[in-house]
């Protein structure tokens, strides 16, 4: 009886405790402070996502488009690329595809959502650093 008090126990946390999907996070987008508003907002961008805030976590540019930045965080076999678009004094990442991760019909596996919001609180620091720079010159 207690192996199968232990089994039920085991079966219910695993069966309630692991989400397998969530959805997709809709970045707001993070503000580009005063000092950086006049510089030019896509190589702002390829800066933000290449400072050690960013980097550090396993960013790095994949490619430079016309009109976005494309980053790339690859942890074990699993893949996340994100668009980061700037425009309006806004940089905002978008997750343009996975790979590994379940991702079907505007859902997808919860880490990535943690990856995400990692990812904005990071441009954050990013753009305060590199605003307190501009400010000092």
């Amino acid at each position: 009886m207690k192996n199968l008090s232990l089994v039920a126990f085991i079966l219910l946390f695993v069966l309630t405790g692991c989400q397998t999907a969530a959805p997709i996070h809709r970045s707001p987008g993070v503000a580009v402070p005063q000092a950086l508003q006049d510089e030019d907002q896509l190589e702002l961008a390829a800066q933000v996502v290449r400072h050690p805030a960013v980097s550090a976590r396993g960013w790095y540019v994949e490619e430079l488009m016309d009109d976005r930045v494309r980053i790339r965080l690859d942890v074990r076999v699993h893949t996340v690329i994100v668009d980061v678009f700037a425009e309006n004094n806004k940089l905002t990442p978008v997750l343009a595809r996975s790979v590994n991760l379940d991702e079907a019909g505007g859902n997808i596996h919860p880490r990535v959502n943690s990856w995400l919001l990692n990812l904005e609180n990071d441009m954050r620091r990013a753009l305060s650093d590199l605003g307190a720079s501009a400010r000092r010159r």
